[in-house]
């Protein structure tokens, strides 16, 4: 039996029912040195009482005492751990079963500070490959297998194993950070676990399903929440700045513009779902007023049925633009180590 002990954080506001199977998820392995760690984060209902149900399990509620945002709630829960290693899973989510006894047994066979694993995605009864990891794998640079191996970054908190001397490497890092800070937040922990690490590995097994919740705040579409969404962006690349304006490594730098062209690659497509919306929305509304004040109703308002036809057709062109402005904004950022 292994000695270290691993700890279970989950950041919880306004959790519902799927917080019992999540919790079950994490205690369903043969590995029964488990901590679990719920941070009320604000809007939990009988949080408090939990660890009354499972009475024989090492389970601990953290109060945030008002919502702090999921940055900091994850902060305060590592804080608060004991664990030699440590995970994060969101309340709607769910582990594999003995989804930790594979991960015991990696941590036994390579000593990694940095685990990523194979992630699905949950959409009713649907399931699909969010991130993939072809093959078990060691790196003994964590750098360098950011920036020439890794294609699409898995820059989730959760879908990873860290090493407690990771996390607080990575969390001193962000010593400035003390406001509420909820989208995009990953990006910033994957980067400053990323220059924390002294090596990674990868098991091409699917231990964790993301389960995609409709009312979270990365599903939401308004343009207002499109905006948000942006603005939280742009400040993640003003904290990744933060953190590597502190460092002289050239890979350190180059990690930074690798993540910050991928976030800008985001706020590009959403600045075009804004755009596209509003252009739609505003013929609409000016096509049914020429339909109902003109003599010329049912041409115009064929017009307006051809227009809604052809506007399906419209999204095959954005993924062609949406292809090609990738390519560009991968060749801005990384093409600068040639320059």
């Amino acid at each position: 039996m292994s000695e270290f002990k691993i700890s279970i954080v989950i950041p919880c506001y306004k959790t519902d029912g799927s917080l019992i199977r999540c919790i079950d998820s994490c205690l369903a392995n043969d590995f029964k040195n488990i901590e679990i760690v719920l941070v009320d984060d604000g809007e939990n209902v009988g949080l408090k009482s939990i660890p009354c149900k499972y009475k024989d399990k090492s389970i601990v509620v953290v109060d945030n005492g008002r919502n702090l945002g999921t940055f900091l709630a994850r902060k305060n829960g590592f804080l608060k751990s004991t664990g030699d290693y440590i995970l994060y899973v969101d309340p709607d989510d769910a582990l594999k079963k003995n989804a930790i006894d594979r991960v015991v047994t990696h941590i036994n066979n390579v000593e990694s500070e940095l685990i990523f694993f194979k992630v699905d995605r949950v959409l009713g009864d649907k399931k699909f490959i969010f991130y993939d990891v072809p093959k078990d794998s060691f790196y003994p640079e964590s750098l360098k297998y950011a920036l020439i191996d890794i294609k699409n970054p898995p820059k989730a908190s959760w879908g990873k194993v860290y090493k407690r001397c990771v996390l607080e490497k990575a969390f001193n890092l962000c010593y400035f950070l003390n406001e509420r800070y909820v989208y995009t937040e990953d990006s910033l922990l994957f980067y400053c676990s990323l220059i924390s690490a002294k090596n990674i590995s990868a098991i091409k097994c699917s231990l964790y399903n993301y389960h995609c919740n409709k009312n979270s705040i990365t599903m939401t579409c308004s343009n207002e929440s499109l905006e948000y969404k942006i603005s939280q962006m742009f400040k993640t690349i003003y904290f990744i700045d933060r953190v590597s304006e502190d460092f002289s490594d050239d890979l350190i730098k180059e990690a930074a513009g690798r993540i910050k062209g991928i976030l800008l690659n985001e706020i590009f497509h959403l600045r075009k779902k804004i755009s596209c919306s509003r252009y739609f929305v505003n013929y609409f509304k000016n096509q049914l007023v020429v339909i109902v004040l003109t003599e010329y109703k049912i041409k115009n308002l064929f017009k307006m049925i051809i227009f809604l036809i052809s506007f399906g057709i419209i999204p095959m062109f954005y993924y062609i633009f949406d292809y090609l402005s990738t390519v560009y904004t991968k060749l801005l950022y990384i093409g600068n180590k040639t320059t």
